[in-house]
Parts: structure tokens; sequence; C-alpha cells
């Protein structure tokens, strides 16, 4: 997929595909939190979303992380801008899960049908060189459980993601046991590599970066735990 044309012509499927399989009357296209989410949170929880959508929708691997960049700056831009369209709630200061999402969707689908365009398809960036070592495949079966409570994450390029640069990247995949539910499980995939990115260590040492990464998403998860779910709906 080295040549221009190669991997334009895979990008260009998947966004005909994408065109063809939208249905924008879809309300909960992904599955969603029960807890709010500060605007710290924000990146980790519209990365955990775009993913698990475009997975679905067969993205291109080598298209996924330019693709989600994309998106995640558009929403954290527009979120600052108009924070009451992403379901800002302004007497506790967080977003309430469930418009977050609608909203974060609405703005992934329009991004992808923008792309049909071949001037701007001709923009994407060409496929990152992956060293043979760094290529993966993931499965996940849940065997006799009535839902699926683990979850796993699988990035090739943590910088790139992230809008950080970097000679060197950092790749990060990770599992977790969903044991007595989903929940925990679901907020680390979401967050514990963004508070690895987050860390002021994390250029210089990624061992103290994940030991703070890992304090702070117990933390984090211990406060979500102790809140209601009133804002589920």
């Amino acid at each position: 997929m080295g040549d221009k044309d190669d991997y334009l012509t895979c990008y260009r499927v998947f966004f005909e595909n994408f065109a063809a399989t939208v249905n924008h009357e879809d309300q909960l296209p992904v599955n969603i939190v029960g807890y709010t989410i500060t605007e710290a949170e924000l990146p980790g929880e519209v990365i955990y979303w775009m993913t698990q959508y475009l997975t679905e929708k067969q993205c291109p691997p080598t298209l996924m992380t330019p693709l989600c960049r994309i998106i995640l700056e558009e929403v954290t831009a527009e979120a600052r801008k108009h924070p009451l369209n992403f379901g800002f709630d302004v007497n506790e200061s967080v977003f309430i899960a469930l418009k977050l999402m609608q909203a974060v969707m609405a703005r992934v689908n329009e991004v992808c049908l923008r792309y049909q365009d071949n001037s701007k398809l001709d923009s994407l960036p060409p496929p990152a060189p992956l060293p043979r070592e760094s290529r993966t495949v993931a499965a996940a079966i849940k065997n006799m459980r009535r839902t699926m409570e683990d979850r796993h994450v699988v990035i090739g390029n943590l910088e790139a993601l992230f809008g950080i640069e970097t000679s060197e990247p950092t790749s990060f995949y990770a599992v977790y046991d969903g044991h007595a539910g989903s929940a925990a499980a679901t907020y680390c995939a979401a967050h514990l590599h963004q508070y690895l990115v987050d860390s002021p260590y994390f250029r210089t040492d990624l061992q103290r970066a994940m030991l703070e990464a890992f304090l702070r998403t117990d933390s984090e998860f211990v406060s979500k735990s102790n809140q209601r779910v009133r804002y589920l709906i």
C-alpha cells in the first residue's frame, strides 16, 4: 500500500461503502458509559467511540489514526465554541455522555461523507510505514457470557493519534479483563493511554509515565463509580 493510487483507491472504497451504509437515524451507534464526562476526559472518550464505530464500518487500519485525529480536532474545537451542542451541562461543568456521543457520531458521518470528494481525499496523508514487528491482529470472543465484558486496545502510533511530533513513535497494546461488568474495562480502554500521553514524563521516562497513568485511571474511575447514573438519558 505504499503507492499513492493504491491507498487512495482503498480509502475511496471505504468512504463509498460508508456513504452507502450510514444510518443518520441511529441514535445509539456505539455503546456509551453511564457517567458524565469532563473536558479533560473528552479526547479519550471521543477516540474510543470513533474507533468502535469506524472499526464496525471496516475502516482501513492505515486510515484509522489520521481520520480519528482529524475528527478529534474538529470536535474539540467545536465543543469549545458551542459546548451546549455537545451536551455540556453548564451547572455541573460536564458533558452528558449520550448527547456528546450523538454530536460526535454526527461529526464522524459528516467528515467521512466529505471525503467522497476526490480533491479532499487526495489531501489525506499516505500510510506511515510500520516495522514488521508492529503489525498486529486482534480478535475477541465472549464464550458463554451474555455480553462481552472485556476490552482491548491496539494503537500503532500514540503520538500520531494525539498530535505529538516524534521521530520514534510509541505503540500501545492492552487487554482489560472485565469481571462482574464492563465498566472498569471500558474506562481503562478509553483513558489509560490518554493519561499516559498526558503525563509530563511520557517522552522522558515511560515507566514513570505508565505508573502515573495507572494511578490516575484508578482514581478517576473510583470517582466515576460514585456518580449517579442520572445523566445516561
